[in-house]
């Protein structure tokens, strides 16, 4: 941690405020007896989490009457940023006490939105028509009576048609996750309801990935010399790659390729629709090529024409032909399922220097290095790895000392088209094996 102004290294921050508000209306100042702080911000999940480990020699649990109704304020900064990341969370759990010896103990504070703890709290059974942006926006101020600083509208995009459904007896934000699971674009693409560092947002995927990049990170090797800030605020400290590509589990998810088996229960009418992945040629992704090439298997199939792998079934009860001439929603549920699938085909965790402002949902554009010997003095970039990245994961680690921000960032497509596949002799021979 720095003091004073100004960034000397990239793990600085400044400590404004972290304190434990107890219902009794006692506080306690937590900084010197913290050891680690987390928080997590994810793109599926409604409300932002965390904990803290402490070193107590106080006996602050039973002082402070610890019990699950006490708040954690906290407000930190970059040096010289001056946008702090100001929060007031609601303490739920304490863990993992280890007495250390006769003076202090060891334990961990877990804590959530005050937000997330009123959803379980209560339930909704009701009916809601209209568009599904204002139903949302209805739960968070009716049944969960949000603050406004976590509702900003530009966040709240609005979506393809009306929406009439009934909830049937859930707590709010399984109600809006519901809506969100039967709400689509024009384009169909589906939305997520998620809380990040901006607060609710309620968006379609499209939209998100049509967002700007937020920064550009660059791997570069650890040396010896003493890094310069201004030159690395940019840089990756460590990445792993969790998963490079899953060709099998994309392909069983509908990532490729869906059949849609359509049913019209009153009119007794089926049919099947089979899309792939070259069907949404001008939809929005994140590079212009697949993540796999036109390889075909002893039956000459490629993934991209495996229809039967995935198979869905949308029914519907309209006795009305008219409604043929709607917007295809058999197309658009096809679509949603290869969105879902190609999200995970290739993941990542990287490490950055400590910092508030990314968040999940935001774009960032990867530069790696081939991971190989060259003669050049600037080694070229993998095609495979370097590219736009949706973030979908964001954890701020903060210990006494430093910040280090790590990213779960996933790609669905590559820069360019891969090379097409040989039909040689030996290929040929090893899929007839």
């Amino acid at each position: 941690m720095s003091d004073s102004t100004g960034i000397f290294r990239l793990g600085d921050y400044e400590v404004k405020a972290f304190r434990l508000l107890s219902s009794t209306g006692a506080t306690l100042d937590l900084y010197t007896a913290f050891s680690e702080l987390k928080i997590f911000e994810d793109i599926y999940s409604a409300s932002v989490s965390g904990y803290i480990l402490i070193t107590d020699s106080n006996d602050n649990f039973s002082t402070m009457d610890l019990h699950g109704s006490e708040f954690l304020y906290l407000k930190l900064d970059k040096p010289s940023l001056d946008e702090p990341y100001e929060r007031y969370f609601r303490v739920y759990k304490i863990a993992n006490k280890i007495v250390k010896n006769k003076n202090s103990t060891a334990y961990s504070i877990h804590f959530t939105t005050e937000d997330h703890f009123i959803s379980n709290q209560y339930k909704i059974s009701r009916a809601f028509s209209g568009p599904a942006d204002v139903s949302v926006l209805s739960i968070l101020k009716k049944d969960i009576k949000t603050s406004s600083n976590k509702i900003a509208l530009r966040n709240f995009e609005s979506p393809y048609g009306d929406l009439n459904l009934v909830i049937p007896y859930m707590n709010p934000f399984q109600a809006i996750n519901f809506i969100a699971s039967r709400t689509m674009n024009e384009n169909g693409s589906f939305f997520l309801f998620y809380e990040n560092f901006d607060g609710y947002n309620f968006k379609s995927l499209e939209s998100i990935l049509k967002g700007n990049v937020y920064k550009t990170y660059n791997f570069r090797p650890k040396t010896l010399e003493k890094a310069n800030p201004a030159d690395s605020f940019h840089s990756i400290d460590d990445i792993t790659i969790n998963q490079n590509y899953d060709t099998l589990t994309t392909m069983l998810n509908g990532g490729f390729a869906v059949a849609m088996k359509n049913v019209n229960i009153l009119r007794r009418q089926f049919s099947v629709n089979n899309y792939n992945i070259t069907n949404r040629a001008g939809y929005p992704t994140l590079g212009k090529g697949y993540p796999v090439n036109n390889y075909t298997n002893r039956k000459g199939d490629s993934v991209f024409t495996s229809f039967d792998a995935f198979t869905k079934y949308f029914v519907t009860t309209t006795a009305n032909s008219d409604y043929d001439d709607q917007p295809n929603y058999s197309e658009k549920f096809a679509f949603r399922s290869m969105e879902h699938a190609l999200l995970h085909n290739c993941r990542m965790t990287v490490s950055i220097p400590g910092d508030f402002l990314i968040k999940v949902g935001s774009i960032i554009s990867l530069n790696l290095p081939k991971f190989a010997q060259s003669t050049k003095s600037e080694q070229d970039l993998d095609e495979f790895y370097s590219g736009s990245m949706l973030v979908m994961g964001v954890s701020h680690v903060i210990t006494p000392t430093s910040h280090k921000t790590h990213l779960e960032i996933v790609k669905d497509s590559l820069a360019e088209t891969l090379s097409g596949a040989a039909n040689n002799s030996e290929l040929e021979k090893a899929k007839n094996e």
